[in-house]
């Protein structure tokens, strides 16, 4: 008699856990975006997951983290210069100007029409510490993947950004080197 009552107890115990599992989603689920909804993985550092996520919701807004300014039409070279003085250095690449901050960890892609920023990267140094598989486990699969010179890049389109998560190939499971919210619009 005491055995099955132990047993019961140990299946109720079992059950009631079991009843008790929990399954998140993350709450990245968006219209304009290919990436479905995918479970939390408690083997993603928070921190990272945190990270992620606000980076995400950034960029819905043409935003990068550590950055006032918008990658759109309404903000443009002087309000760059306004808030964070003149550029360190500047570099052209494919008719966009790029007016870097070093020491701010932040560049801007600046159009010849109108000196519009059209991109902004953030370099910080703690993207180096998130890897690829814990953006898939977070942010899911990105609507493209582009290959470029010992480059992986992730794009997820979010709101009429391109949020680019910038991955160099030199490990399996590589880091983060930088991210870019771009606005395809603003250059057409």
């Amino acid at each position: 008699m005491k055995s099955i009552k132990i047993t019961i107890i140990t299946i109720l115990g079992l059950l009631i856990l079991n009843g008790c599992t929990v399954h998140f989603t993350s709450p990245k689920s968006n219209s304009t975006s290919s990436q479905s909804d995918t479970s939390l993985d408690t083997s993603v550092n928070t921190e990272h997951r945190n990270y992620l996520q606000n980076s995400y919701d950034l960029a819905s807004q043409g935003k990068v983290p550590g950055c006032k300014l918008v990658a759109n039409k309404n903000d443009n070279i002087e309000n760059m210069i306004a808030e964070y003085g003149q550029p360190e250095s500047e570099d052209v690449s494919n008719d966009i100007g790029y007016e870097s901050y070093k020491s701010r960890n932040l560049v801007f892609g600046v159009t010849g029409r109108g000196e519009e920023i059209v991109d902004i990267r953030s370099y910080d140094p703690y993207l180096h510490t998130i890897t690829r598989s814990e953006v898939d486990k977070v942010l899911g699969k990105p609507s493209d993947i582009r290959k470029l010179k010992g480059q992986s890049i992730y794009v997820y389109h979010v709101n009429g950004y391109e949020f680019k998560l910038i991955f160099l190939l030199t490990k399996d499971d590589p880091t983060i080197d930088h991210i870019s919210v771009y606005s395809p619009d603003t250059t057409n």
